[in-house]
């Protein structure tokens, strides 16, 4: 992350898609396993939103030096919250 906001001009916006812990989980069963390979998802980076999204993906993005900007979640309705997240982190 520190490359990316290096060489970003102030104002640039990055845009991040980020997966909750139990939708990782969920997509790594071993029915879901070809879908990952398919794809070229990893499934290597998730966060931890059972304890409040908002804050976490704020903490994560204030974390990574950039400053958090709209976020657009898949799931919001669910009592799980959401399972994915597409982020603005702004240089």
């Amino acid at each position: 992350m520190d490359n990316v906001r290096a060489r970003s001009a102030p104002g640039s916006v990055l845009l991040a898609d980020i997966c909750a812990e139990r939708f990782v989980t969920f997509m790594r069963s071993r029915s879901r396993a070809k879908l990952l390979e398919l794809t070229g998802e990893t499934g290597n980076f998730a966060l931890p939103v059972d304890k409040g999204w908002e804050s976490e993906l704020r903490t994560f993005v204030a974390g990574s030096s950039f400053t958090p900007g709209e976020a657009f979640c898949i799931g919001t309705a669910s009592a799980k919250d959401p399972f994915m997240a597409v982020i603005e982190m702004v240089v």
